[in-house]
């Protein structure tokens, strides 16, 4: 499971185009991992968002609200407990609760990029590198 705190506020009004994005993204994700050579580590392990105020686990019920009127029904909000089911090893006394979306994850964006080159060239790509 990925935790983070971070980067929900910014750009809010345009939650659509970066879920969007995001899913597009995903597929080309899973594409990749099918028909690369290389692992590059892409696992969809689940991410919480977590709120430690109550200021804050109201704004993830504005962002979920703004996420499902455009079709994102997996994103979930999660109270206190239901987070600290999911990651029982977050301090209770910090956690309000959280937005879980059970398909995001992570990747090592260096192998990606590696991965991503060797596939390149087996289409005729030249891959110069300490170049500019």
């Amino acid at each position: 499971m990925v935790v983070h705190c971070y980067g929900r506020y910014f750009r809010i009004h345009q939650t659509d185009k970066r879920l969007m994005f995001t899913r597009a993204n995903t597929e080309v994700m899973k594409e990749y991992k099918k028909t690369f050579d290389i692992d590059f580590e892409f696992r969809q392990v689940g991410c919480l968002d977590i709120a430690v105020t109550k200021e804050e686990y109201e704004q993830l019920k504005d962002l979920i609200r703004i996420q499902r009127s455009l079709g994102d029904n997996e994103i979930e909000l999660l109270n206190k407990e239901q987070t600290l089911k999911e990651m029982w090893n977050l301090n209770p006394d910090l956690i309000v609760g959280s937005r879980l979306r059970k398909s995001d994850g992570n990747l090592n964006p260096f192998l990606l990029c590696r991965a991503q080159a060797l596939e390149a060239k087996k289409f005729g790509a030249k891959i110069m590198t300490h170049t500019k």
